[in-house]
């Protein structure tokens, strides 16, 4: 078989199981990022064809991913983003505070809305969720 025909039929077996178009909605993005985690489990054996398919579906979820914060930055208050990544990243409490150093009982007042996130913590919690510093500050 040649390189070039198995490079297309790796590279077709994934864009049957998962089309390389704009992610729109959140089950798009779960099944696409569960591929991404699966494509990257076996990265170093990975043929050109499935490289390039991950680096795609990658660019593509980074770009749903994105339009996503600005909305949650745009709707929701600072603790319901934090008790949003919270959920979504399978993390606790607990993790957060000792890879961040924030104080349980401050993080909890975080998630409760009963204390503003100070600039210190919103930028520790930025690196630690991997995005923006703004998502956690008050709005005007």
């Amino acid at each position: 078989m040649s390189t070039a025909l198995k490079f297309d039929r790796d590279y077709m077996n994934l864009i049957v199981r998962f089309p390389l178009v704009p992610i729109r909605s959140k089950e798009q993005s779960k099944k696409a990022s569960s591929l991404v985690r699966e494509l990257a489990s076996r990265l170093t054996e990975l043929t050109p064809g499935e490289r390039d398919y991950l680096n795609v579906l990658g660019n593509l979820l980074a770009e749903y991913e994105k339009k996503t914060c600005k909305l949650l930055v745009e709707r929701m208050s600072p603790s319901e983003a934090l008790a949003y990544l919270l959920e979504q990243s399978g993390r606790s409490q607990s993790d957060i505070v000792r890879a961040t150093g924030i104080k349980q009982p401050n993080l909890s007042a975080y998630l409760s809305g009963t204390r503003l996130v100070s600039r210190d913590a919103a930028v520790k919690l930025g690196k630690y969720f991997k995005v923006s510093v703004e998502l956690f500050l008050p709005r005007s």
